[in-house]
């Protein structure tokens, strides 16, 4: 673009590494390069939209493995009556837009009456069915180079935004998200209308202190009781959409504690009954898109602090590693 004035550029002109530009204020010029502003594709200032024909507007019924790191080889089913195991995922026969996994091994005759709050777990017959959110999105490969990995995200439905981080992908054809749930109406009330990708700086890696000695020994928020400290944000308003956790030594008892983390003094993860996770001593993340959007924002000057919500069967759960990921708007 080197000599032109921005008023000869089209709207879709894009400014690359090695494009020379020049800023007038007040009849005093100053060159800039491009490269020094970190200029280009990947470097963009702000939310950029990644276009229409890159993703599906209804998001697959698709399950990926954080512990296997991988996603299934094919579309969730429907719920058919018989025998279930744990982990199984189905999808009820006329589709809610949720996805429920089978957390208590057992056999359904008839088809549940299916929860739709996201992390309860409900019993029909003998098996245990835990709801979640849609977490996978369906693209093209103009989107490999933009959705990415540790990238950070909003997306749109009815007019609202969310915002996410793009958790895996499997090259051109699913990207697993973390953070709030996508949503997905057969009728397409609440189909997908937008996605924007951010620069990494947008991604906020909090690592808490970690949590010496016993901490699962009683239900308390840690920061405080443990350590006689806390934190604060010190940002711009920005949104949990990741945490993980682990520990040095597990519960000695049958049942390890279950911790999660607080929001300006409420509960983030929707997970096993907004308990949380339960660490251990490899890390546990939060299950993708079991996050609370009515909790997940944080603004300047506000309180985040990590709760033990459920004691281990002997409390001697030892030295607690937790790290939240946050996207700042």
């Amino acid at each position: 673009m080197s000599g032109n004035a921005f008023s000869d550029l089209t709207a879709a002109t894009e400014l690359t590494s090695s494009d020379l530009f020049a800023i007038t204020q007040a009849n005093a010029s100053k060159k800039v390069t491009g490269a020094i502003m970190g200029l280009g594709h990947g470097s963009k200032f702000g939310w950029q939209p990644c276009d229409t024909d890159y993703f599906a507007a209804a998001p697959p019924w698709r399950n990926y493995d954080i512990s296997g790191d991988s996603f299934d080889a094919s579309d969730i089913s429907d719920w058919s009556a018989g025998a279930h195991s744990l982990g199984d995922f189905v999808k009820p026969t006329t589709p809610n837009g949720y996805i429920y996994e089978c957390t208590t091994a057992g056999t359904d005759t008839t088809e549940p009456t299916w929860a739709t709050t996201i992390g309860d777990e409900q019993t029909h017959e003998t098996v245990g069915w835990t709801c979640h959110g849609l977490h996978c999105i369906t693209t093209t490969s103009g989107a490999e180079s933009e959705l990415v990995p540790g990238r950070p995200i909003k997306y749109t439905y009815n007019g609202a935004d969310y915002y996410g981080i793009i958790f895996a992908t499997n090259g051109s054809t699913f990207k697993a998200i973390a953070g709030a749930p996508l949503l997905r109406g057969d009728d397409t009330t609440n189909d997908l209308t937008a996605i924007k990708y951010g620069p990494a700086s947008k991604i906020k890696v909090v690592d808490f202190p970690i949590i010496s000695g016993n901490y699962g020994d009683g239900v308390a928020d840690l920061l405080s009781s443990d350590l006689g400290t806390g934190m604060i944000w010190g940002g711009s308003t920005a949104y949990l959409v990741a945490f993980r956790a682990m520990h040095k030594s597990g519960d000695s008892g049958a049942n390890e504690a279950y911790i999660n983390i607080k929001v300006a003094g409420s509960l983030v993860s929707r997970a096993n009954g907004n308990l949380g996770i339960q660490p251990g001593t490899s890390w546990v993340h939060n299950p993708l898109t079991d996050i609370n959007t009515s909790n997940y924002a944080i603004a300047f000057n506000e309180a985040i602090e990590i709760r033990c919500t459920q004691a281990g069967s002997n409390g001697d759960a030892e030295d607690l590693t937790v790290q939240a990921i946050f996207v700042e708007v």
